[in-house]
């Protein structure tokens, strides 16, 4: 089942062996972001055209408000330590129907299932409150997150879809400011 597929790729991604075999080598390298072992966009790609069963699904495209000003201030290390950081809360925050995956840059990607509109509000909400109160650069800077969400339904849930609708919801989210949340088609 869907649930068991993905149960067994986050436990393989969230144990690391010292000496790790080649094939889950190889797995790391496909499946997992380098800088912050999230999973990767191919991976959501993989996820998405897997999905059977996507009643109560969602998926949050969260793109960092103020990143830039972390590279101009601190430069790209600690702007890459910064990622790792929000990387590690989502990993230490991880519920068995919430995945999380690096699109690239400073954007993420959340897929949630067994959801309904008002869980998904509050996960956006929850995600924007704890961003901006992450660290001390977050709040020194005023880094906040913008957040686009788009259900899985039967007319969005092929990959490209729904990474363009929530990427444009994301969007229209920049366009009232940091750390909002908009529905797509809502």
């Amino acid at each position: 089942s869907m649930i068991f597929y993905l149960h067994r790729i986050v436990g393989q991604v969230l144990r690391v062996f010292e000496d790790t075999p080649k094939d889950i080598i190889h797995y790391q390298k496909t499946y997992q972001d380098s800088l912050t072992s999230l999973f990767t966009r191919d991976t959501l790609k993989l996820h998405i055209d897997y999905l059977e069963n996507y009643h109560n699904s969602y998926i949050m495209y969260v793109d960092i408000d103020g990143f830039k000003r972390i590279n101009d201030k601190y430069g790209h290390q600690i702007g890459d330590k910064f990622l790792v950081n929000i990387s590690n809360y989502f990993i230490n925050n991880w519920e068995y129907n919430v995945l999380y995956y690096r699109l690239g840059g400073d954007e993420f990607a959340v897929y949630c299932y067994d959801h309904n509109d008002e869980q998904i509000e509050k996960r956006a909400q929850q995600l924007i409150y704890d961003i901006e109160n992450l660290n001390n650069i977050s709040k020194e800077l005023n880094i906040s997150v913008s957040i686009g969400i788009t259900k899985i339904t039967v007319e969005t849930n092929d990959y490209h879809t729904l990474l363009n609708t929530s990427d444009d919801a994301m969007y229209q989210s920049k366009t009232k400011g940091r750390g909002k949340y908009t529905f797509y088609n809502k």
